[in-house]
């Protein structure tokens, strides 16, 4: 009986050490899904920013030689953040396409950032300003298309992959609480095997010594086992 106590725990501490490094792995999947999910809406919120920021410097470039013209330290400022912001995306990891994708649209920028640069240092050539404002406006909508494109393709991709990482959270959760409602069960039926196991021989000895007490010599004990068996 000692030995089937002993496998049984054994077999029991094994199970839910499985359970155990299940969960961990489990929870480490789940966190790590999530820390990514929250690293491509960061890039996708950044690459939103560097769109307005481009769409501000059009503005910009619009309004020059209007009544309501930006100053040119605001102009300035307005491509500054634009650049910053194109170079802040190759902060984060990217697939090779991706990081394609980046350079072409760094390379997109400089030369915006250029035609910008004409534009503003360029002012006693009427006829230049009028091609070089509208050269700049060109390349810049031709800027801002291109990152549509790419915020179009990178937001269905993130709604896929969130999709796909809440599924795998939520049957995670599920196999955890699966886990977790098994646990009294098993310990409950395991108690039970345990617990039958001792008590029921234990009766039989129990009443086959008032039998014998009682002067039924004759009586003996059968269908025992193990320890059981040899006390009996």
């Amino acid at each position: 009986m000692k030995r089937k106590v002993i496998v049984g725990l054994a077999v029991y501490s094994f199970i839910f050490l499985l359970a155990g490094i299940y969960i961990i792995r489990t929870i480490q999947t789940a966190t790590r899904n999530l820390d990514r999910l929250i690293t491509l809406h960061q890039v996708e919120i950044l690459r939103e920013h560097y769109l307005l920021e481009i769409k501000r410097v059009q503005a910009d470039l619009t309004l020059i030689d209007t009544p309501h013209s930006r100053s040119f330290d605001t102009i300035v400022s307005h491509v500054v953040n634009m650049s910053k912001i194109i170079d802040a995306c190759f902060d984060c990891h990217h697939s090779p396409r991706g990081t394609e994708r980046l350079n072409s649209l760094k390379k997109q920028t400089e030369r915006y950032k250029d035609a910008l640069s004409r534009v503003l240092t360029i002012r006693a050539n009427a006829a230049r300003i009028t091609k070089e404002e509208a050269t700049a406006f060109g390349i810049g909508e031709k800027l801002i298309e291109e990152v549509r494109e790419v915020i179009a393709f990178t937001t269905s991709k993130l709604g896929e992959s969130t999709q796909k990482a809440m599924g795998e959270i939520d049957r995670a959760k599920y196999y955890l609480f699966g886990l977790v409602a098994l646990g009294p069960l098993v310990s409950a039926l395991l108690g039970f095997v345990f617990i039958s196991g001792l008590t029921r021989p234990v009766n039989v000895l129990v009443d086959s010594t008032r039998k014998l007490k009682g002067g039924d010599l004759d009586h003996r004990v059968v269908a025992l086992k193990d320890e059981f068996g040899e006390l009996a």
